[in-house]
């Protein structure tokens, strides 16, 4: 499951964070995966907040792939209040959406 919400920041800013859920089979748990892109007002699209000429790209590029979407999310400019309002949202929306199979 793919989720997406939009946060407008006081400095005009658009931060989008994208919450990937993936099941795991074994676990009771979704695992989530953070995305989290941004969008200036004269910007066409949303880009990563770290990119080519940005001062932390050299240090993205030696990171693992959790601790580069760590720095991104840090460089972005969204709080924790936001990041977990997204996630309580996904959690609403994933049980609501969950199937029950019932074997007859």
């Amino acid at each position: 499951m793919i989720y997406e919400k939009t946060f407008l920041q006081p400095n005009e800013r658009l931060v989008r964070i994208i919450i990937r859920g993936h099941a795991v089979p074994g676990e009771l748990e979704v695992r989530t995966e953070l995305e989290v892109l941004v969008k200036e007002t004269d910007d066409a699209d949303f880009y990563p907040p770290v990119v080519i000429g940005h001062p932390s790209y050299e240090k993205l590029k030696m990171l693992s792939k959790e601790q580069a979407a760590q720095l991104q999310i840090f460089n972005s400019g969204i709080t924790v209040r936001q990041i977990n309002q997204a996630l309580t949202e996904f959690d609403e929306i994933r049980k609501f959406n969950k199937t029950v199979i019932i074997k007859i």
